[in-house]
C-alpha cells in the first residue's frame, strides 16, 4: 500500500510539475500588441508615417517599443527619443534568425504595444552579401503582421490590385492593413478604399495627402535632431487622416511572440555603467543597453556636453557612437567634464567608446575641410583626423570583427559582428596594443580565411586593462555573453572618487 501511495504522489507531483511548467512558460509569453510598418516599396513615406504615428502615440500616453528592421541607428535614435523607450535594430546579416528572435523578445518584454518598422519594399530582398533577406522574411520570423503603406501618386483602383498581389504573393506574410500615402484628394482616397473592400478583407486605415512642402525626415545638418515643427506636422498629417483607433485594434491580433527563456532572465543589480547620451553621443545599439541592464548593469545617462561630472559610484563609462565632429568646440571648453573623466580614468575607471566617440579620447583631431586643429582628452596618443564634410551614411559599412588579443569584450580569435564607422582616422604616435581586427561585410571570407590585408587601424586599442577603444560599434546580441564579461570587469572595479579640479 506504500508503493502505491508512492506512486500516486509521485504522479501527482510530476502533474503539479508539468502544470507549474506550462504556466510559467505562458507568463513569459509576450502577447503584448505586435504589428509592423512597412513599405510596398521603397521611398513609399513608411519614415514620415511612422514618426507621425509615434508622435500621436506618445501624446496619447501609448508606450511603444520599436525595432527597425535594418542597422539604421539614426532612425532608432528618432524613435527612442519620440516614444522614450528602447529601439532595437533587427538586421538580418547583423543578427541571424534565432538572434533577432531574442533581440525582439528583450525588446518587448513589458511593452505596451511594439511596432516593426521596414526598411524597403517588403518583398526586396536584400543583397546575397548581405543574407538575401526580406523584410517579409523577418516579419515570418516573428510572426508579426504587418500595416502595408502604399504610394498612391499614381493609382487609384490599381491599388487594391497591387495590395492584392502582395497578399498572394507569399501567404506567410499576414497584411492585415494599408495606408496610401501621397494621396491628391478627397475623391482618390474615397476610390481606392472602395476599391480595396471589394476585393479583400484588409483593412483601409486611411490615405495621407500629399504635401508639396513637407519637409524632409534628414533635415538638419545633424540628422539625428528633428524639430518640433517636422514631429507636429508628420503627426497631424496622420492624426486627421489615419484611423489610430484602427491601427492599435490591428495590433491586439498578432500571434504571441515565440519562446525564449534566456531573453527574460534578469541578473541582480552588480554594477553602474554611467552611458553618455546627448547631441553628441547617442548613435548606440540600443539592443546592448537592454543587454547590459539583463546581465545586471545599472545605467545612468550623463551628458559631456553639458553636465559638469559624470554620475557619481559608476564602475564604468559607455561612450556611444553620434556626432562628435559637430560639437567640438563645447566638449572641449567642458573643463569640468573633461577632467572628471581624466579623474576616472587615472584612478582605473572602466572605459569603453566606440564609433566616432573614440576621437574625443585621441590627443589631436584634425579637421581637415575646415582647416582647424582641436586638442582632445590625450587618454590615447593619436592624433584622428574627419575628412568627410558633411554627414553621409555610406561612411557606416557593416563589419565582421575579430579578436586579437583576450580584453573586457571577447577573446583573442572571437568573432562578433558590428557597424564600422568611417568618419574618421585614427594614427598612433606610439604602440598601442590592437585588440580588434576589423573586416568590412564584403570580406568576411578574408576575416574566416585568417587573412590580414586589411588595415589594423580599422578596429579597437586596449589603453591598460581597463580601458577600451573601438572603431566599430558591436552588436552584442551576436553574442550576449560580450555583455557578460563586460560587466564581470565592472563590477571588480572600485568606483573612482571624481576630483573635479580647476574649470
Amino acid at each position: 500500500m506504500n508503493n502505491i501511495s508512492k506512486n500516486k504522489n509521485n504522479i501527482s507531483r510530476n502533474k503539479t510539475e508539468k502544470i507549474n511548467v506550462e504556466e510559467t512558460r505562458k507568463s513569459l509569453l509576450n502577447t503584448a500588441p505586435r504589428l509592423a510598418i512597412v513599405g510596398a516599396s521603397k521611398g513609399a513615406g513608411v519614415s514620415s508615417f511612422v514618426l507621425g504615428l509615434l508622435t500621436e502615440l506618445n501624446q496619447r500616453g501609448v508606450p511603444v517599443a520599436t525595432a527597425k528592421l535594418n542597422s539604421s541607428l539614426i532612425e532608432t535614435t528618432h524613435y527612442r527619443r519620440i516614444t522614450r523607450c528602447l529601439s532595437h535594430t533587427l538586421d538580418p546579416w547583423l543578427l541571424n534568425k534565432s538572434q533577432m528572435l531574442s533581440s525582439l523578445s528583450r525588446l518587448s518584454k513589458g511593452a505596451k504595444l511594439t511596432l516593426l518598422i521596414g526598411e524597403r519594399g517588403l518583398f526586396d530582398k536584400r543583397p546575397a552579401a548581405f543574407s538575401g533577406l526580406s523584410d517579409a522574411d523577418i516579419l515570418k520570423a516573428s510572426q508579426t503582421p504587418a500595416i502595408l503603406v502604399v504610394d498612391a501618386s499614381a493609382m487609384t483602383e490599381n491599388v487594391a490590385v497591387f495590395v492584392l498581389g502582395c497578399c498572394n504573393y507569399n501567404p506567410g506574410v499576414r497584411i492585415i492593413g494599408v495606408v496610401a500615402n501621397k494621396v491628391k484628394d478627397a475623391e482618390q482616397d474615397e476610390r481606392i478604399k472602395t476599391a480595396i473592400n471589394s476585393v479583400t478583407s484588409i483593412r483601409y486605415l486611411g490615405g495621407i495627402p500629399f504635401e508639396h512642402n513637407a519637409i524632409p525626415v534628414f533635415n538638419n545638418i545633424n540628422p539625428s535632431l528633428i524639430t518640433k515643427p517636422q514631429l507636429q506636422s508628420y503627426q497631424t498629417r496622420v492624426k486627421d487622416f489615419v484611423n489610430i483607433d484602427g491601427i492599435l485594434e490591428l495590433a491586439r491580433t498578432a500571434s504571441p511572440l515565440p519562446f525564449d527563456p534566456m531573453a527574460t532572465e534578469q541578473q541582480e543589480i552588480c554594477c553602474r555603467i554611467g552611458v553618455a547620451d546627448d547631441a553628441a553621443f547617442h548613435l548606440v545599439i540600443q539592443d546592448n543597453l537592454n543587454i547590459l541592464r539583463q546581465s545586471g548593469a545599472e545605467l545612468k545617462s550623463f551628458s559631456p556636453l553639458s553636465a559638469s561630472t559624470i554620475p557619481e559610484h559608476c564602475h564604468a563609462l559607455y561612450f556611444p557612437s553620434g556626432q562628435v565632429k559637430l560639437y567640438l568646440k563645447e566638449l572641449f571648453n567642458n573643463k569640468q567634464m573633461l577632467n572628471a573623466i581624466r579623474s576616472f580614468a587615472e584612478q582605473g575607471g572602466m572605459i569603453y567608446a566606440e564609433g566616432d566617440a573614440c576621437v574625443y579620447f585621441c590627443k589631436e583631431l584634425e579637421l581637415i575641410d575646415a582647416g582647424e586643429k582641436q586638442h582632445g582628452l590625450g587618454i590615447i596618443p593619436a592624433v584622428a583626423t574627419a575628412f568627410m564634410e558633411k554627414f553621409d551614411s555610406d561612411y557606416f559599412s557593416l563589419c565582421s570583427i575579430r579578436g586579437t588579443q583576450n580584453n573586457f569584450l571577447i577573446h583573442n580569435g572571437g568573432l562578433l559582428r558590428g557597424v564600422r564607422d568611417g568618419r574618421w582616422s585614427l594614427k598612433l604616435e606610439s604602440s598601442v596594443p590592437c585588440c580588434f581586427e576589423l573586416f568590412d561585410q564584403a570580406e568576411v571570407a578574408s576575416c574566416k580565411e585568417n587573412k590580414r590585408d586589411i588595415i589594423a587601424h580599422n578596429g579597437g586599442f586596449c589603453i591598460g586593462p581597463n580601458i577600451m577603444l573601438s572603431i566599430a560599434q558591436v552588436h552584442w546580441g551576436t553574442n550576449p555573453a560580450v555583455a557578460k564579461n563586460f560587466v564581470d570587469r565592472a563590477k571588480e572595479i572600485v568606483p573612482p572618487q571624481i576630483i573635479l579640479g580647476e574649470n
